[in-house]
């Protein structure tokens, strides 16, 4: 599988203006555009699943072979118009999202989408129940905070910071599905756009 050629290191910034780039030099599929999008998608949840099982059987970090498969991803849709078309609509600087959310695939087992932030955004804290859920930041920064939840009543609920992080272009981020942790993402001066992929199937990324 393609999803599992797997490399130790990156040089982030580097291949994603690589990939940005090589646009217009991308050869047409002889798939129409919707079947071509379904194959990549089923293509890459096949390639998470081998992930999961690689990384129990060869002791490999889970979040660097989520971090590679997402990379992969977003690299195979940059040869489809319809998503080149979306990803300049969201990311080009002179066009501003009139929604945080933007659909841009959904199946039985995946969904995904743009989340774009406005800048000087503190969003509420939220969780992922039920699914795996992975980020790849595409343009602006962001900084993630992460809560645990320490104590609730009928009036008040507390939480404690476990950890803050500032994510910047081509880092990845990923939840598993019974993750309880509650995470919180906010801006300064300029907008972030992540794309997110949310898979729904049982086994945990980060087991």
């Amino acid at each position: 599988m393609i999803n599992l050629q797997y490399k130790s290191k990156f040089e982030p910034e580097q291949q994603l203006g690589h990939m940005i780039s090589q646009q217009s030099r991308l050869t047409p599929s002889s798939l129409p555009l919707s079947r071509r999008i379904s194959s990549i998608f089923k293509e890459f949840v096949t390639g998470m699943k081998l992930a999961h099982l690689q990384s129990d059987n060869k002791n490999i970090e889970m979040d660097v072979l989520v971090s590679h498969n997402l990379r992969l991803l977003h690299k195979r849709l940059l040869q489809v118009p319809e998503y080149i078309d979306s990803f300049n609509g969201i990311t080009l600087t002179e066009n501003k999202p009139d929604a945080l959310w933007h659909s841009l695939f959904e199946e039985r087992d995946v969904t995904c989408g743009f989340l774009t932030i406005p800048p000087h955004q503190d969003m509420p804290c939220y969780c992922h129940p039920g699914m795996n859920s992975m980020y790849l930041v595409l343009a602006g920064e962001v900084r993630l905070n992460e809560y645990a939840l320490q104590a609730t009543n009928n009036e008040q609920v507390n939480f404690d910071i476990t950890s803050s992080r500032d994510l910047k272009m081509s880092d990845t981020i990923s939840f598993s599905t019974d993750n309880t942790r509650l995470t919180n993402l906010n801006t300064v001066d300029e907008a972030c756009v992540l794309f997110n992929v949310q898979l729904s199937w049982q086994h945990k990324l980060n087991s």
